[in-house]
């Protein structure tokens, strides 16, 4: 794990306690590339393409 990415964690960690397990941060990405609207990522509204999940779009 980069620093960055444990920079991240620490951030959220305390913030997960107070929420729901359903809306905490289980697993995250973090990745190089900007995500812009008119590219291949997001559609015109910032949303992900019909059929496509952000499990399938990020880097393993």
């Amino acid at each position: 794990m980069s620093a960055c990415a444990r920079r991240f964690k620490w951030a959220w960690t305390p913030a997960n306690v107070k929420l729901a397990c359903v809306e905490q941060i289980k697993r995250f990405a973090i990745i190089e590339d900007d995500w812009l609207p008119g590219r291949d990522e997001l559609t015109p509204t910032m949303e992900l393409p019909a059929g496509r999940s952000a499990r399938s779009t990020l880097p393993r």
